[in-house]
Order: structure tokens, then C-alpha cells, then sequence
């Protein structure tokens, strides 16, 4: 989820880049009785330039504007003909300009971040600030920088990439005590600010299958019993399906599969 703060509530100054207050308080805390949030890593915020604020608005008072004289025929009449295709001009001019101008001011990121989390502060966010130039590359598409800062810091997952390693997973999250729910495994990645943002469930389901390919982990869904060496099976996120760690699952005689008692 991407939080858009408005201009007049916070800014940010780049001579001294600190974390909003507002940003903080939304971060750490939700709804009205501000109770600790847990989604955590679900979260970042996208934060106006201090020194940029003032030529947006400048931007949007003048595209707004001219939008008025081009809805007014009786205020265009008075006009001359060729002012008046100046003024058309003018109006489709200014909607690149306004996205530039916009994309420029909203040019600080912060995000959940543990290893490159902003110093001085008590939370978990990383801060990234798009360069003005990138801003303007391509007006009207700002979700772009927002992507390639969070591959720059190595904050996504989309389908189409690496899984992580499985051996990092089992370590890093409450699979360490053996076993947990495909369930609440996923949601570690929308709460742990350790770990990468992960779009879709495709790259999760590729890691599972990738550490029991290894020999890491264990799937279990009702029947279904999955582990090295059989044939893929099929993956759900449910509170009924259980990965586990191949030492938990040899310790509880899961697996390798009890070899059936012959008559």
C-alpha cells in the first residue's frame, strides 16, 4: 500500500532528510485507538519535497486556469481567433507540465527497512529520493521511480524473480521452531521489515517448492504429503497446509514417509 502524504500535512526537507512525524505515527500505529500495527511491511509513504511544494501549486493554479477559459466559450468569444488557439496550446501544454511538476515534488520514499533504516530514528524505514531528472523522464507514470527505487533496494519481489534462498527463510522467520502455516508464513512478508515486499503469491509458492527441491523443507495439506524427490504437487496458503523444516519433520517421524508394516 502506497500512502500518499498531502503536501500541507508534512514535508520533507532535502537539506535534512528526517522521517515525518506523520509517517512515524501511521507506520507504528492504526486506527483510532492507535494500536501497534503489524502489517508493517505492507506500508510505504510517499513524501513532498519542501522547496519543490510551492512551483506545484504554482503549476496546478495555472492549469486550472486555463481549464476554465477552454470551458468557457462566451470568455474565449472575446478573443481573437489565433489567442484563442494559443490558449488551447497552452491548456495541453500544461498537463506535462503539472506531472512533472508533481513528480518532482513527491520525490522522497520511505520504506520498511531494517538493514538501511534512517539514522536516529526508532522505526524500521529506509529513505530514497528520486532524482529530478528521472522525474521528468516519463510525466504522468510516477509509479515508475517508486519501482526502481524499491529494486534498488533490493525491496521486491515481483513473480518474475529469484525466490529467496530457503534456507534464509527457514532462519530469519518463526519456521525456525520447526513448522508453520503457509498462512502466517506469507504474512511474515507483510510484516517483517527485514524481508522484501512481494507482489502476487507466485514467487512465495516458487520458494516453497525451490527448498524442498533442496531438501530444506517439508509441505504438508491434509493427505497430501510433499518432500524431495516426489513429483510437484500443488501449494496452497491456508491455515490448513504446513511447511516444515526437514529436521522438525524427521524428528516428528513425518518424513521420509513411515515405511508401511507388511501382513
Amino acid at each position: 500500500n502506497l500512502v500518499l502524504i498531502s503536501y500541507d500535512a508534512d514535508t520533507v526537507r532535502s537539506d535534512k532528510p528526517q522521517i515525518p512525524d506523520l509517517v512515524e505515527k501511521i507506520f507504528s500505529k492504526h486506527g483510532t485507538q492507535e494500536k501497534f500495527r503489524k502489517l508493517q511491511n505492507n506500508l510505504m509513504f510517499l513524501v513532498a519535497d519542501h522547496a519543490l511544494f510551492d512551483s506545484m501549486k504554482k503549476k496546478m493554479n495555472r492549469r486550472l486556469a486555463l481549464e476554465i477559459m477552454v470551458k468557457s466559450p462566451d470568455m474565449l468569444k472575446e478573443l481573437a481567433d489565433h489567442q484563442q488557439e494559443k490558449i488551447h496550446e497552452l491548456y495541453q501544454r500544461s498537463e506535462q507540465e503539472l506531472a512533472i511538476a508533481l513528480q518532482q515534488c513527491y520525490r522522497h520514499l520511505f520504506f520498511p527497512s531494517r538493514n538501511n533504516r534512517v539514522e536516529g530514528t526508532g522505526v524500521d524505514l529506509g529513505h530514497a529520493v528520486f532524482d529530478i531528472q528521472d522525474t521528468s523522464d516519463k510525466p504522468g507514470a510516477g509509479q515508475n521511480q517508486i519501482l526502481r527505487a524499491l529494486d534498488d533496494n533490493h525491496k521486491l519481489l515481483r513473480s518474475e524473480d529469484q525466490p529467496l534462498a530457503p534456507s534464509y527463510i527457514r532462519d530469519q522467520t518463526p519456521l525456525k521452531n520447526g513448522h508453520i502455516t503457509t498462512s502466517d508464513l506469507r504474512s511474515e512478508f507483510r510484516k517483517d521489515p527485514r524481508l522484501p515486499m512481494m507482489i502476487g503469491d507466485d514467487n512465495f509458492v516458487r520458494m516453497i517448492h525451490k527448498g524442498i527441491n533442496e531438501n530444506i523443507l517439508v509441505y504438508k495439506s491434509g493427505d497430501l504429503l510433499y518432500g524431495h524427490g516426489d513429483p510437484p504437487a500443488q501449494i496452497r496458503i491456508d491455515a490448513q497446509a504446513f511447511v516444515f523444516t526437514l529436521q522438525y519433520a524427521k524428528d516428528k517421524n513425518i518424513w521420509p514417509r513411515p515405511i508401511p508394516e507388511k501382513e
